[in-house]
């Protein structure tokens, strides 16, 4: 009537996630702070381009870059009026601002 149960001395144990070598745990350590420090540099220049722009260029940067959904192509940001620039104008701020921002992250060769 009572069925035969076998029981497991393996309570709760289950595999661990963690690299079990420290050596490679320390090597993955170390390149995760490279690629973080990295993402934070660039962060941070990003915002001080960002910041140091005027009114226009911080539109049309958000418009094309920070937004998910981009409402606006380049022409468009002139066409509907959303910046005082002509189209010529709109193409000349953002990449003048791409060319800081290379010069900030001194990637950039002439």
């Amino acid at each position: 009537m009572i069925p035969h149960r076998e029981e497991d001395g393996n309570v709760g144990g289950g595999k661990s996630s963690k690299i079990s070598k420290p050596q490679e745990q320390m090597m993955i350590t170390i390149d995760a702070d490279r690629r973080l420090k990295s993402l934070e540099r660039e962060k941070s220049a990003i915002e001080k381009c960002f910041f140091e722009s005027d009114t226009d260029t911080q539109i049309i940067i958000k418009e094309l870059y920070f937004k998910k959904y981009r409402e606006y192509t380049v022409e468009g940001l002139a066409f509907n009026h959303i910046v005082n620039c002509s189209v010529r104008t709109v193409k000349r701020l953002k990449s003048d601002f791409l060319l800081k921002l290379a010069h900030e992250l001194d990637i950039y060769e002439p």
